[in-house]
């Protein structure tokens, strides 16, 4: 029985937003806990930040180039890893604050080494982001990768996940180890988009026993490797699934839902008692298929060919050339046109594997695309009859096109082809009821139906030309103007009365002017404009009132612009003034009196360009001149002085020192961070900050700080000045080699069996003590080219070497504590002397037991005795004793002559001996 935990977590998002006090940004690279690594905005400006950021702050974002590591459990909220920008999660939990929203949105590289559970966070990776999850296991969990995004699983072992939804539109990579769905799942989804992309490189993928976890798989799974157990979840299959040579897919007991293409590459291994259902395509070599006994496979015989035998349905074709291997009346395909509907018209074409006819429904030549495939009355030569009252009665009007235009009808939908006099009425047209004496051809036979005159009141004038037929008073209508004020003044319009003999009372025959007929005060019609204010001047167009001798408060036959018609005091022609408004409404504000005004937030009298202001005054935090280069410190500014050597530019002319004697600087620290054989991890200032030397020349010094006494290689370094290693502070070499000209400070040095010391330099002089820390007193190569007037270097505490001990130049003091190193690989050796060595060198030989060996010459100098090294000691003590064990070299100088010459327990000397 096989298990397995899909566990993903990821990170996204990269956005721009509009900064919000308490967000934070990266400042440099470091660690997260380190308020040094951040910036935070005060809602003007961005500053160095006094703390870390943590959830309750506003959004968080890391940019390029920087990169930052978290060293401990911790909550994420709102937090954005930018393209080219890194963050390193290495130590403890991952939680969330519980934000809907996502809690990290990766647009860069996020390295995750721990687990990641609480509080449920949402993590997007975007087009460009890379998620590595590298370790740890995940709890509760929402990973979104879109489209371009990658996630890479890179952890070893079998870790877990627990409630996690994961959506794939990019690209997942399982890269080592194993992954399983624990049996204690609450539940997990893993959904693989139509556009996303799985790739299964690593050992296997299992699922335990009662995990109800949910794969769905519509994009591309391509098994290139180890094993994929679809054992005990709920798999389903719509995309292409693409098993490699030598990879599995393995169910056991669970069926595997096929809805897509199964690509089999070389072979495909289920279990015993397994059922495989396929609905879709499955291609390749089925031979090299793997079927054990009790193995079933259920398939579509539509879709699927099982077999490859030369001619399956015996219809004359071989399989290999039969579009239909099964079926005897199928064996050739060809595209045809679609005609469902037999119009000669097609509906696209189609690839149709037929038999000795083309089937039903298709036809081998068209006459043009039909628009409806099941309507052989609709096609591009389909004649359409408008009838736009929907009356049933066409104009005659016709179009002739595919789709039915807006109000028209097919002949058969319609009682007449043409005739509809007037096809917007649905009451005229051929047939309808006609209306005498009404002056309308209903039923458009070219005529209105005759009616007989009628006079109903008896006043000698007929119905028809009569305008009131039932009072005989009135008959006639004449146009009357109105003077119902009486005030002798009609109306201008006049109306249509029906009247008798004689003109009835509050009218007249004549036209006047009153504009208002029922107010006897007003009568005539001007032009007037609003004047608010009073000021004399009007704002607006002209507005037309009823008015009489007076103009009425609050208007002015006189056209004006008034650009504050609410105000009397501004109008065109008045004294403007510092205020903020515009008062001779000129279009400008406070003109003749403003300046620019700039930002001076240290209040030094100069502001900066940025967020400069039109305005007559300067309120406080602004000043009337510009050219601050560093405004938060009032020091520095165009009106200062330069000061000398201080590395500033104090007055803000784009230069630093001018007019100064500017010397280069010989001093230099190392910066908290960085490769110590870099120039750019080096500047004047203590903390490593500042100018930073051109190269690491003579002349020059540069102080080991900044890094808790511990300073490591990371790459090979010469120093031509000198180095100062201060007491209480090592040095790794780091299998790097370090030359050094000049050595300065009680601290030591750390070696390894791959790191190489050379020491150099021409002025002559004694480079001293050359100390190691302990433990750490071993070198693969140690070179003294020193030349010059007393050039000397002397080992300082134990060194042992483990490959070549060179003396180019100078003078190298053992102090009786080097020793040259043997091992079952290699003996160190001493290159030839140029130089001088005095003191004692221990000498090793490593010597395999019952080997037959001779010295190796070395030069040896002075009155010293290079040691014997022996194999195993002498001992003569109970209740093992070994009195003549075999010996290592034994080699003098001085009176004795060089050779084999120890003689032990009344053993024969000789030069060679064997063990």
């Amino acid at each position: 029985m096989r298990y397995i935990i899909f566990t993903i977590l990821l990170f996204v998002q990269l956005g721009v937003y509009a900064q919000s006090t308490g967000d934070y940004r990266s400042k440099q690279s470091g660690n997260w806990e380190d308020a040094g690594s951040w910036e935070t905005y005060n809602g003007t400006s961005w500053v160095a930040a006094t703390n870390y950021p943590t959830p309750s702050d506003g959004t968080i974002t890391i940019r390029s180039p920087h990169i930052l590591t978290q060293g401990s459990s911790f909550t994420i909220n709102d937090v954005t890893v930018e393209v080219g920008a890194t963050l390193n999660l290495n130590d403890g939990n991952v939680n969330s604050s519980g934000s809907s929203t996502a809690d990290l949105r990766v647009y860069g590289t996020v390295n995750h080494n721990a687990n990641s559970q609480g509080g449920c966070p949402i993590f997007e990776i975007y087009n460009g982001g890379v998620y590595n999850w590298n370790g740890g296991n995940y709890a509760c969990n929402t990973i979104k990768i879109l489209s371009g995004g990658t996630m890479n699983f890179n952890v070893s072992g079998n870790p877990y996940l627990n409630e996690t939804n994961i959506t794939n539109d990019g690209v997942i990579n399982f890269n080592s180890g194993g992954f399983y769905a624990a049996i204690n799942t609450v539940w997990g989804n893993l959904v693989n988009n139509a556009g996303g992309v799985i790739n299964k490189n690593n050992d296997n993928i299992f699922f335990a026993s009662g995990s109800p976890f949910n794969f769905i798989q519509n994009g591309s799974l391509n098994i290139n490797a180890g094993r994929l157990h679809i054992d005990y979840l709920n798999f389903s299959n719509t995309g292409q699934l693409s098993i490699a040579n030598n990879a599995e897919l393995v169910c056991s007991g669970t069926p595997l839902m096929l809805s897509g293409t199964l690509n089999v590459i070389e072979k495909v291994s289920p279990s015993n008692g397994s059922n495989v259902i396929i609905s879709g395509n499955f291609s390749g070599n089925f031979s090299t298929v793997n079927l054990p006994i009790g193995y079933s496979i259920t398939v579509n015989p539509s879709d699927v060919i099982l077999n490859y035998n030369d001619d399956m349905d015996d219809d004359g074709v071989k399989n290999k050339d039969d579009c239909a291997p099964k079926d005897p009346n199928k064996w050739r395909s060809a595209e045809f046109y679609i005609d469902k509907d037999s119009d000669g018209y097609d509906g696209g074409k189609h690839t149709v594997c037929y038999g000795q006819n083309i089937p039903s429904g298709y036809i081998q030549t068209t006459k043009g695309s039909d628009c409806n495939d099941n309507d052989a009355n609709i096609n591009p030569t389909t004649v359409w009859y408008k009838d736009a009252d929907n009356d049933g009665y066409s104009d005659g009007t016709t179009k002739t096109q595919c789709d039915q235009p807006a109000g028209y009808k097919l002949k058969a939908q319609l009682t007449a082809t043409n005739g509809d006099c007037k096809d917007d009425d649905a009451t005229i047209h051929p047939g309808a009821p006609e209306i005498c004496g009404n002056g309308i051809d209903e039923d458009c036979d070219s005529k209105d139906a005759v009616c007989v005159p009628t006079d109903s009141d008896g006043d000698g004038v007929s119905d028809n030309e009569d305008c009131s037929p039932n009072d005989n008073k009135v008959w006639r209508t004449v146009t009357l103007y109105a003077d119902f004020d009486s005030d002798g003044k009609p109306v201008a319009f006049g109306s249509e009365v029906c009247i008798g003999a004689d003109i009835p009372q509050g009218y007249s025959e004549s036209p006047g002017s009153d504009c208002d007929d029922n107010d006897n005060t007003v009568w005539r019609t001007a032009i007037l404009y609003i004047d608010s204010d009073r000021d004399g001047e009007s704002v607006g167009a002209g507005i037309e009132k009823c008015i009489g001798n007076d103009i009425p408060f609050g208007y002015t036959e006189s056209p004006g612009s008034d650009c504050n018609d609410n105000n009397p005091d501004i109008y065109h022609g008045a004294t403007e003034i510092c205020d903020g408004v515009d008062n001779n409404c000129d279009g400008q504000i406070d003109e003749g009196l403003l300046f620019w005004i700039y930002p001076d937030g240290d209040g030094d009298g100069y502001g900066t360009e940025e967020g400069k202001i039109y305005s007559c005054n300067a309120p406080y935090g602004y000043a009337d001149r510009n050219g601050d280069c560093k405004d938060d410190d009032n020091t520095i500014n165009p009106g200062v002085e330069e000061i000398c050597d201080d590395g500033i530019d104090n007055d803000c002319d784009g230069e630093i020192d001018e007019g100064c004697s500017v010397s280069e600087p010989t001093e230099f620290y190392s910066k908290p961070t960085g490769d110590l054989h870099n120039v750019a991890t080096w500047g004047v200032n203590p903390d490593g900050s500042g100018t930073q030397p051109a190269d690491f020349g003579a002349g020059k010094t540069f102080n080991l700080a900044n890094r808790a006494g511990n300073y490591t290689m990371t790459g090979n370094w010469t120093v031509l000045g000198t180095l100062v290693n201060s007491s209480g502070s090592q040095l790794k070499i780091n299998g790097y080699t370090l030359s050094l000209t000049t050595l300065t400070g009680a601290g030591t040095l750390t070696g390894s069996t791959t790191s190489s010391l050379i020491i150099t330099g021409t002025g002559g002089g004694n480079f001293g003590n050359i100390n190691f820390t302990s433990g750490g007193g071993m070198l693969k190569a140690f070179t003294l080219n020193r030349s010059g007037t007393g050039a000397a270097a002397t080992i300082g505490t134990a060194l042992a070497v483990y490959d070549v001990l060179t003396i180019t130049s100078g003078a190298l003091t053992t102090g009786g504590k080097l020793t040259l190193k043997s091992t079952a690989t290699n003996t160190a050796r001493v290159a030839p002397v140029t130089g001088t060595i005095s003191g004692n060198v221990t000498v090793e030989r490593y010597i395999p037991a019952r080997r037959a060996w001779r010295l190796m010459n070395a030069p040896v100098g002075g009155t010293q005795t290079i040691n014997q090294a022996w194999q195993e000691g002498v001992t003569t003590a109970s209740p093992n004793p070994n009195p003549a064990p075999g010996y290592g070299t034994y080699v003098t100088v001085g009176s004795v002559a060089n050779g084999f010459d120890q003689n032990i327990l009344g053993q024969s000397t000789s030069s060679l001996k064997s063990f």
